[in-house]
C-alpha cells in the first residue's frame, strides 16, 4: 500500500516520538486518547491497515511473528490482539504520527476515535469529500487512506 509511507523517519526520531505518546498517554490521558464506542470496528481496520503496511515496507525497523510487533530500533514490543487495549492505542503505538480514524454520521464527517500528541483539532473535513491521492508524508503533512471495511477513513497527521 503506497500512502502509508510516512514512518521513513531516523530511528532516533521514532524512538523519540513513540517517547513523547507514552508521556501524553501518562500525563493527560484524556487529551491524547477518545473514542467513540460505535468506532471499534474501523480502529480494529486501521490498526491491521498500519501494522500490514510498516511490517511489509519497513523490515529492518519492525518484524511481526503472529500477533506481535517487535519495533527494533525503539526496542519495543506490541501485541495486535491485546484484548485490554484500545486498537488505536496500539497502532499509534507503532508510528511517529498522530493518528484519527473519521467516519460519516448523519452526512457528515466525524472524528470517532483519536490518537494524538500534537494539535489535529484543524483537520479540514471537507478533504473527505473527494479522497486526495495518497502520498507519502512530509512534516507537517496529512495522509488519508480509506479503509474499505468499515467505509471510514484513516488520517495520520505528523505532529509539528
Amino acid at each position: 500500500m503506497t500512502g502509508l509511507g510516512t514512518w521513513l523517519k531516523p530511528d532516533e526520531t521514532l524512538r523519540a516520538a513513540l517517547d513523547a505518546k507514552d508521556r501524553r498517554a501518562v500525563q493527560a490521558p484524556q487529551d491524547y486518547f477518545t473514542a467513540l464506542p460505535a468506532s471499534y470496528a474501523a480502529q480494529a481496520e486501521a490498526l491491521q491497515v498500519i501494522a500490514d503496511h510498516v511490517c511489509s515496507h519497513f523490515p529492518d525497523t519492525y518484524f511481526r511473528m503472529g500477533p506481535q510487533i517487535d519495533i527494533i530500533p525503539a526496542f519495543r514490543r506490541l501485541r495486535l490482539d491485546d484484548p485490554l487495549t484500545p486498537p488505536l492505542l496500539i497502532a499509534a503505538g507503532l508510528v511517529a504520527e498522530d493518528i484519527l480514524v473519521v467516519e460519516k454520521d448523519a452526512g457528515q464527517w466525524r472524528v470517532t476515535a483519536r490518537a494524538a500528541v500534537g494539535t489535529t483539532s484543524d483537520i479540514d473535513e471537507t478533504l473527505l469529500d473527494d479522497l486526495p491521492p495518497l502520498r507519502p508524508c512530509f512534516r507537517p503533512a496529512r495522509t488519508l487512506v480509506k479503509l474499505p471495511g468499515s467505509e471510514a477513513v484513516l488520517i495520520t497527521v505528523c505532529p509539528s
